[in-house]
């Protein structure tokens, strides 16, 4: 009976998403191998993809886009072939991947009769510019959502600010990917990486002005910049400036493989997250979880799921947000000994292992669309 209704969720169950998940987006495509949807669905704001298929044809897609325009509706050409498409292959359980896809799509759950299971990350709870864009919208999309899940217990409060049922709110963490759990960092290296966007909520300019000052005290430590982004260029030009060419490498966009090696020579993991200037936060910062389940101690700030991922004083330092002098401090720490590198790096270990599996997110997950039934 329950191999029935599992088979039977899954051939009336789709993924809804902006786009094809990125490169960063490990846990979107976690959810689409694991959760194993029959269809997913992509395209903003209103999905025109479904798997590799376009919705409609591209004839029909302009012949309803006039239509819509003389309906006054801006996109009633694209709800209809995604309407369509729902009704004909009877689904019943919809994910979206952000609140920001709910939004655009619980209108049409609410008249086919789909159970709605909304999936927050982050940008999309907090980000001033689609709270004031899109908070009417979501105060009508929790009353129609069946479950919506948080990724740490300050999203939920911030979902609850913004109208949603605290009732209906889970909150499920990501986990990382198992392989981090083989990596066996070297505690006798003096060697700091950091994995993530070079983004402003990453504040990496605020790494590197704290890792300047722990310079003076330990010139022989290196610092590793692992990402991309649009703070990249700038970051180049500051270490240059400060002279540390020689101290700091950019290592770009690297595999999980190459990633698990660069682990393996260091000793410390630390980003400094922040609120951006465009309300812009963490949901719940996967490369944490795979810095501390490869057992390094973690140096980060008190934002967001950081504080639920890393214990204070047990498992790594957290400060707070630009406070670059606390920052310097609690590297420094760590520096000092070889012992609290590697007493914090296992206990991140197990803490991880606990309460943060990527087993145990993704079955969360699947309770919860499965239930939705």
């Amino acid at each position: 009976m329950v191999l029935h209704k599992a088979i039977l969720m899954k051939e009336r169950f789709g993924i809804v998403m902006q786009d094809l998940p990125g490169s960063t987006e490990t846990f979107i495509k976690a959810h689409i191998s694991e959760l194993q949807p029959r269809f997913v669905y992509y395209g903003a704001p209103i999905p025109q993809f479904v798997n590799d298929d376009k919705l409609q044809p591209l004839f029909m897609r302009a012949l309803r886009k006039v239509a819509a325009v003389l309906k006054n509706e801006t996109y009633w050409h694209d709800e209809v072939a995604f309407e369509k498409h729902l009704k004909k292959q009877s689904i019943e359980v919809l994910l979206a991947e952000y609140g920001v896809v709910g939004a655009y799509i619980y209108k049409t759950c609410q008249k086919l009769g789909i159970k709605l299971v909304i999936h927050f990350h982050g940008y999309d709870a907090s980000m001033y510019s689609v709270i004031l864009r899109l908070g009417n919208r979501y105060r009508q999309m929790f009353e129609v959502a069946t479950r919506v899940v948080a990724v740490s217990e300050e999203m939920k409060n911030d979902l609850i600010i913004l109208g949603c049922d605290p009732q209906k709110i889970d909150v499920n963490p990501y986990g990382p990917n198992e392989e981090f759990t083989n990596v066996i960092p070297n505690y006798q290296s003096n060697n700091i990486v950091s994995v993530g966007r070079f983004t402003e909520k990453k504040a990496p300019d605020v790494m590197i002005k704290a890792f300047a000052r722990v310079l003076k005290a330990f010139p022989e430590a290196r610092l590793r910049m692992i990402g991309d982004g649009e703070l990249k260029k700038s970051c180049e030009d500051l270490v240059v400036e400060l002279g540390l060419a020689d101290q700091i490498e950019f290592l770009g966009l690297l595999s999980k493989d190459h990633i698990c090696k660069v682990f393996e020579d260091s000793s410390i993991f630390v980003q400094h997250s922040v609120q951006a200037s465009s309300g812009d936060k963490e949901g719940s910062p996967v490369a944490i979880m795979e810095a501390a389940a490869a057992g390094l101690p973690i140096v980060s700030t008190r934002h967001a799921g950081i504080r639920e991922t890393v214990i204070e004083e047990e498992t790594g330092y957290l400060c707070n947000e630009h406070d670059v002098q606390s920052f310097s401090d609690n590297l420094k720490k760590l520096l000092e000994s070889k012992n609290r590198r590697e007493q914090m790096g296992n206990a991140g270990r197990v803490h991880i292992k606990t309460n943060f599996s990527r087993q145990k997110h993704i079955g969360f997950l699947n309770n919860i669309v499965s239930n939705a039934t």
